[in-house]
């Protein structure tokens, strides 16, 4: 989506979410089909949070609304299966946890297990966990996952990248992360990007920057695709969460 597009879209985004907030309650509905768009709906204002309005906080905000979703379908909805669970079905729900800078959430992202342990995006959420948690054993292991997961000629080939950054996470190298984070951005038009941020706002690339921050790394990213102000630690307050997820939040 282009910034002109996005800055006309707020009243559909808040349409959008008001709509599924209304329709989930009531028996009969895809809940799961709900929390999904309910999801994309909150990363959509995310972006217009950064990029129009330059609210970083409201945007946090966004981000851990967002993580609440996806471990609430995940803690509701998941039954088993042949391949990885809801919250490792895709990298960026770890992703929006680590944006959300709220320690309690991101911690109670690291309780997860990818009982699956074969997918791209699962392994690249195992690797967060494992820069989190400090366990670089598993972290390794992972990254050996991830090699092999972008030298195929698939999707995954394009978010490359995130080999040598997940390196420089492990051995504390400021340089080979960015190295990653740059390959990655250089990728970027060539990745399957949510609408919202297909040409503005680099999703994985931010977050991996802010674990290294997180870990006390300077960086120098000089790219609109990775908002500087998102590299910043904030703590999460005040957001306006939904009553369903209410519980889930106050539990952590």
């Amino acid at each position: 989506m282009k910034l002109e597009q996005l800055e006309t879209s707020y009243n559909r985004f808040m349409e959008s979410k008001q709509m599924c907030l209304d329709f989930f309650p009531q028996p009969g509905n895809d809940k799961e089909a709900i929390l999904i768009r309910l999801g994309t709906t909150e990363l959509n204002l995310a972006v217009y949070e950064m990029y129009v309005k330059k609210d970083f906080s409201s945007a946090r905000c966004h981000f851990y609304t967002a993580a609440l979703l996806r471990a609430y379908q995940h803690n509701h909805f998941e039954t088993g299966g042949y391949t990885s669970s809801y919250i490792y079905s895709t990298q960026r729900s770890f992703c929006f946890a680590v944006l959300s800078d709220n320690s309690k959430l991101i911690e109670y992202y690291t309780k997860y297990k990818d009982t699956f342990d074969k997918s791209f995006p699962g392994n690249f959420c195992t690797a967060i966990q494992a820069v989190i948690t400090g366990d670089n054993e598993g972290l390794k292991t992972a990254i050996a996952k991830l090699e092999k997961h972008v030298q195929k000629k698939t999707w995954e080939k394009t978010f490359a990248g995130c080999v040598p950054a997940f390196k420089g996470l492990l051995e504390n190298n400021s340089t080979l992360l960015q190295t990653g984070i740059r390959e990655l951005l250089t990728s970027f038009p060539k990745q399957d990007n949510p609408a919202v941020s297909q040409d503005l706002f680099s999703i994985e690339a931010t977050a991996l920057a802010k674990l290294g921050v997180i870990k006390g790394m300077t960086l120098q990213i000089d790219s609109p695709l990775v908002p500087a102000e998102m590299l910043t630690t904030v703590a999460t307050t005040g957001c306006d969460i939904p009553d369903f997820v209410k519980e889930l939040s106050m539990s952590m």
